[in-house]
């Protein structure tokens, strides 16, 4: 069994472009792949000085809010994306998107949960 946590970017008649995403793992390994990620959160948190509520791909990329306070931000910035990256290709989570602006519609999220059922693949694939 898969389990697919989907989240989406932008906002529908806000945004230039609206993305839908879903990280897929295999049930055996939800506990582990979720105990990694905590920790990649944490790194975060003691970077930040704080506690944060979520990751914001839009703040690390552009240096906002608490990200542009960062010594050498923009290189710790990108060191912190790369650990992502990295994470998600080395636990062996499969990536789907949906980047057509379908946003949080029904026939996005069906997209989506359709490739739970498929094999999955390493980011890029």
């Amino acid at each position: 069994m898969k389990v697919c946590y989907i989240d989406e970017s932008g906002a529908e008649g806000q945004s230039q472009c609206v993305v839908m995403v879903g990280v897929l793992v295999d049930a055996l390994r939800l506990n582990r792949t979720r105990l990694e990620f905590a920790g990649i959160f944490e790194e975060a948190q003691q970077a930040l000085g704080g506690p944060i509520s979520e990751l914001k791909g839009t703040k690390i990329l552009y240096g906002r809010d608490r990200w542009k306070a960062l010594k050498d931000a923009p290189q710790k910035r990108q060191e912190f994306i790369r650990r992502l990256c990295r994470w998600a290709t080395q636990a062996r989570v499969a990536v789907r998107a949906d980047p057509s602006g379908a946003g949080t519609s029904a026939p996005a999220v069906q997209l989506l949960a359709a490739g739970a059922a498929t094999r999955p693949r390493p980011v890029g694939s």
